[in-house]
């Protein structure tokens, strides 16, 4: 599961028009900003807060491996030791 709610992440060209049709308003290229969790794009690398459903141990992982993950998993996250343990 994530932990946190919001992330940091700043102004480029690749998702500017992305965040602009959510509703963020474009400052300038680079500047840092924050947004919810729950919109960040599928494919974005940016690391995320999160907590193994399995032994609650927390970590950080890449937004796109984990949404890759919990879909592959039924709507659930493992760290490295349960998945191995799950397999």
């Amino acid at each position: 599961m994530i932990l946190d709610t919001e992330v940091t992440t700043s102004w480029n060209p690749t998702t500017r028009k992305y965040y602009e049709g959510l509703g963020y308003r474009y400052t300038k290229h680079n500047e840092k900003f924050i947004i919810k969790i729950g919109d960040l794009m599928e494919s974005s690398a940016l690391r995320v807060h999160v907590a193994c459903d399995g032994c609650g141990v927390p970590g950080f992982i890449g937004y796109n491996r984990y949404t890759r993950q919990y879909k592959h998993n039924g709507g659930f996250y493992y760290c490295h030791a349960c998945a191995n343990a799950k397999i």
